[in-house]
C-alpha cells in the first residue's frame, strides 16, 4: 500500500547492524507510493558504527512524492540519498559517485532495478556497490567509469571494462576475475589506479584475464592480486606498475 507522513509526522527508524533482513535493522517497505514530510529520525543502536562507504536501504517504496523537512543524523558524516525506489542513508560515500547498488540481497549486475537509476551502469558513471553482504555477479558486456565496492564483484563470463579506476575497501572489496565455470575478463583502459585494501582474485578457469589497455595502471600498496589461473595482459602499449602484492600463482 501507500505511506504518508504529514508536517507534524515523525518516524524513528533504528540501525543496530549493516544487515537489512536483521532484527535490529528498520528498514521501512512501502510496496505504493510514499508522500513525505515532517520528520525523519535515524538512531544507532547496540554500539553499531556504519564503515565508511556504507549505504543502507532503510526505506523502499514505489514511488515517492515530496521529502522530509527534517533528517536528524547520529553525526556529521551521514547523508540521505533518494533514488528512484529507494532511501539510502551513507556515509562516507564518494562525493562523485552517479550510479548505486540498492537491492539488499546478491543479485545480477544486468538487472536494472537492482541499481538507483533503475538502468545498467553506463560508460559515464562512477559505480558504488556499498550494500554490506551482498555479491554482484557480472556476466555481460560494460564499459562504466570507475567502481568502488565493499563487497565482492564476480566476473561469471563477459567482460567489464573500467577507465577511470577502482577502488577495493575493506578485505570484502574484492574482484573475482571467473569462478569454478566461467572465465571472465576485466579491462583497464587508459590511465588510472586501483587503490583501497582489497583483491583481484583470478578463478580456476585458465581463460580469466586482466588487460591494460593503453596508458598506466597503478596498483595501490594495499592491494593484493592472487588467485589460481588465468592471464594479466598489455595492450596498446599498457604499463602495469605494481605498488601492492601480485601473488605468482597468477599467469601473466
Amino acid at each position: 500500500g501507500n505511506f504518508v507522513q504529514t508536517s507534524t509526522g515523525i518516524l524513528n527508524l533504528n540501525l543496530g547492524s549493516a544487515i537489512p533482513t536483521g532484527p535490529q535493522f528498520d528498514q521501512l517497505v512501502i510496496t505504493g507510493t510514499a508522500t513525505l514530510a515532517g520528520t525523519l529520525n535515524i538512531n544507532l543502536t547496540n554500539g553499531f558504527v556504519p564503515l565508511s562507504g556504507t549505504a543502507l536501504p532503510v526505506m523502499t517504496f514505489a514511488s515517492v512524492i515530496g521529502n522530509f523537512a527534517t533528517i536528524n543524523f547520529p553525526s556529521q558524516n551521514f547523508q540521505a540519498i533518494f533514488t528512484l525506489t529507494n532511501l539510502l542513508i551513507g556515509t562516507g560515500i564518494p562525493t562523485d559517485t552517479t550510479e548505486f547498488w540498492t537491492n539488499p540481497s546478491s543479485g545480477d549486475w544486468s538487472v536494472a532495478s537492482n541499481w538507483s537509476l533503475d538502468r545498467i551502469p553506463i560508460p559515464a558513471d562512477n559505480v558504488f556497490i556499498g550494500v554490506p553482504g551482498v555479491t554482484v555477479t557480472h556476466s555481460g558486456i560494460d564499459n562504466i567509469a570507475s567502481l568502488t565496492t565493499l563487497g565482492p564483484v564476480v566476473l561469471k563470463g563477459g567482460v567489464l571494462t573500467v577507465t577511470h579506476g577502482m577502488t577495493l575497501n575493506t578485505v570484502n572489496g574484492t574482484l573475482d576475475i571467473g569462478d569454478t565455470n566461467s572465465a571472465g575478463t576485466l579491462i583497464l583502459s587508459g590511465t588510472q589506479t586501483v587503490a583501497g585494501s582489497g583483491s583481484i582474485v583470478f578463478g580456476a578457469n585458465p581463460a580469466n584475464q586482466m588487460i591494460v589497455d593503453g596508458g598506466q595502471t597503478t596498483f595501490g600498496p594495499h592491494v593484493l592480486i592472487d588467485g589460481q589461473n588465468g592471464v594479466i595482459a598489455s595492450t596498446a602499449g599498457g604499463t602495469v606498475v605494481n605498488q601492492g602484492t601480485l601473488a605468482d600463482d597468477v599467469a601473466g
